[in-house]
């Protein structure tokens, strides 16, 4: 078949016959044959006639829309046949398909999945070329109702995004063209886990799920992305702390990106700055107690910025707010504020609660 394909493809420079025409003529040829063949022939055939004139496809892939069509008796056909072509890793049947045939990326099979949840599944595992790759990743996007199927569920409760993490390990390239894509084109990093498969894992959104799973290149692709939604602070934080003795840099880094996206998250990080454990306290430390922290210690820098050791009393204000001393501290670029005798210390409670 690609052989004939290559001959045609030589027989119209030589002949001077206009490729637009040559085309619609074989495609026209081959649809008695259509229904003769089996999956794989048809995958064949859409594929290196896809390939072998990709360029008269981009074009005119609408030229060749009436006759493509007719190759199939049901609307559901070229469905299917695109969930075999994502499959099986062709990338020309495929854009064929979605261009020329009308097929669905938001039709889903029987456990719920559509195209869109094959592409990040077996497709990305079986084409190695990364220009092809991202080429089928951005006509599936890009197709009518995509939009709602990169943010679909499937019958195991997970959205197509959720498909990427295990990839990101496995083949960390292919991984991010695909998940780079998918979100570009609006898939929903604060999607939540409706599946029963893990319990741990229900209602976690995907960076909450790298981090259950450890899986650090998914994480580090997914903070990239700018993945925090709504995310497990303390989980985050000791899934760093666990990385930054492997790999400090990055877990720097992270940190860095998680700050810039998550005010929650950054005042996190700077409350570790700013207080030190309780436990085994230095004669150095100062331990206050917090209202939602607990006990915390004050190392000597900040209690020498903060207090007048000898009255233990606030140094002159730095903020003039209200009529009792303010003092504020700055650590990694949040601000904390300390004030002395509150009037209202109950309030904040009560709202909190």
């Amino acid at each position: 078949m690609k052989d004939a394909l290559e001959a045609a493809g030589a027989v119209s420079h030589a002949a001077k016959v206009p490729i637009l025409e040559l085309v619609q003529e074989l495609l026209v040829a081959v649809r008695p044959l259509w229904q003769q063949w089996d999956l794989m022939s048809k995958l064949d055939w859409l594929d290196c006639l896809a390939v072998r004139f990709w360029h008269v496809f981009e074009s005119s892939s609408q030229l060749f829309s009436p006759t493509l069509s007719s190759y199939f008796e049901t609307s559901d056909e070229p469905c299917g046949l695109l969930h075999s072509a994502l499959h099986h890793g062709r990338s020309g049947a495929a854009v064929a398909l979605v261009q020329c045939c009308a097929a669905r990326v938001d039709w889903a099979d029987d456990v719920g999945r559509n195209a869109v949840h094959v592409l990040t599944s077996s497709f990305a595992d079986r084409v190695t070329n990364p220009g092809e790759l991202e080429y089928a990743c951005r006509a599936i996007c890009r197709a009518p109702h995509a939009k709602a199927a990169l943010n679909t569920h499937d019958k195991a409760g997970k959205t197509p995004i959720f498909s990427c993490l295990g990839m990101a390990s496995r083949a960390p390239d292919a991984a991010r063209i695909v998940m780079s894509t998918l979100v570009e084109f609006g898939a929903d990093l604060g999607a939540l886990d409706q599946g029963f498969d893990d319990e741990r894992c229900y209602s976690m959104n995907v960076l909450d799920q790298a981090v259950h799973r450890r899986l650090w290149p998914a994480f580090q692709m997914l903070v990239k992305l700018g993945a925090w939604r709504s995310s497990n602070v303390d989980a985050v934080r000791a899934f760093l702390k666990e990385r930054s003795a492997e790999d400090p840099d990055a877990a720097a880094e992270m940190t860095t990106l998680l700050c810039r996206q998550s005010t929650v998250f950054a005042w996190s990080v700077a409350l570790d700055a700013l207080t030190v454990p309780t436990v085994g306290v230095p004669p150095d430390v100062l331990v206050i107690e917090g209202l939602h922290s607990g006990s915390v210690g004050l190392p000597k820098d900040v209690v020498n910025e903060l207090l007048d050791l000898k009255s233990l009393h606030l140094l002159p204000p730095s903020v003039e707010l209200g009529r009792h001393a303010v003092h504020k501290i700055t650590r990694n670029g949040q601000s904390f504020y300390f004030k002395e005798r509150p009037e209202l210390p109950a309030v904040e409670f009560a709202v909190h609660e």
